[in-house]
């Protein structure tokens, strides 16, 4: 339900920006009480309109040189994969489509090229398959549950919406960043990349940084990485716990816009040094 409300309310917006008159509008039919509230209700609309704000300081601030992306390594920054005793090999494989196999070709030759993949000899071997973009094109995917069934599960603290909500308090203004190339800043400890590996038509290949798919990577390592990284920002600023790292982005809140700026400003600027 608050899918479909959020959509019907993208609608009206959207129709109300480019000034559509009300005889033009397709009548739009739902189920849901709640959906239709939401949709009439230009209160709610008001309060969640997309605003233009200036934040383009830190992108002026790369074109300037003054900020560099950059990665620190350190003993921390590492995927353990525990995993249960073993009776054989876990082994598997998937038939590929011949309409696929170019494309697996051409994509395994970028990965060998970055570095974060090689070739293995290990007794595991996850099945390879593609899946399609929104854009059409195919992105090449590990099926590691196979591994996963023999992993052990480690425990992170996911946020409950109740406690979510009593943190956004009065915050009118809220920023989105996602990480760039997060997963591939992780990684794999040292004796565990056999464990990653997966088996394709031209050989068998394993990881050497986090890839997608692994039961402990969203929470138990990527989550707890970021909170060991962003935690020290707490005693440097009086706004403490107004940002929050869930799956592959970080989001940050505030009652006004230079508010949220500069919270935003700081979470970028803090340097991980271990």
């Amino acid at each position: 339900m608050r899918r479909v409300g959020a959509e019907l309310t993208w609608l009206v917006r959207l129709f109300t920006n480019l000034s559509v008159p009300i005889s033009l509008l397709v009548p739009l039919h739902s189920n849901s009480k709640v959906a239709i509230h939401i949709a009439k209700n230009l209160v709610f609309q008001e309060r969640t309109k997309h605003v233009e704000l200036d934040c383009h300081f830190v992108r002026q601030q790369f074109l300037d040189g003054l900020i560099s992306l950059s990665f620190t390594p350190s003993s921390s920054q590492l995927a353990d994969l525990f995993i249960q005793p073993l009776t054989g090999p876990l082994h598997s494989n998937l038939l590929c489509k011949l309409v696929f196999l170019n494309k697996m070709g051409h994509l395994l030759k970028e990965i060998l090229e970055d570095d974060h993949t090689r070739q293995s000899k290990a007794p595991y071997g996850a099945p390879v398959l593609f899946q399609k973009k929104k854009d059409g094109s195919l992105r090449l995917c590990i099926d590691y549950r196979a591994l996963n069934k023999v992993t052990i599960k480690k425990k992170y603290p996911i946020p409950l919406i109740s406690e979510m909500f009593d943190r956004l308090g009065q915050a009118k203004y809220f920023t989105k960043m996602d990480f760039r190339k997060g997963y591939y800043q992780v990684r794999i400890a040292h004796g565990d990349e056999p464990k990653t590996a997966c088996v394709t038509r031209y050989g068998a290949y394993e990881r050497l940084v986090m890839p997608f798919g692994l039961t402990n990577a969203p929470a138990a390592t990527f989550c707890t990485l970021m909170n060991k990284i962003f935690t020290p920002t707490w005693t440097k600023t009086p706004w403490r716990s107004t940002w929050r790292t869930l799956g592959e982005s970080t989001n940050s809140f505030g009652k006004t816009s230079s508010m949220s700026s500069e919270r935003s400003e700081s979470l970028l600027s803090t340097r991980y040094t271990s």
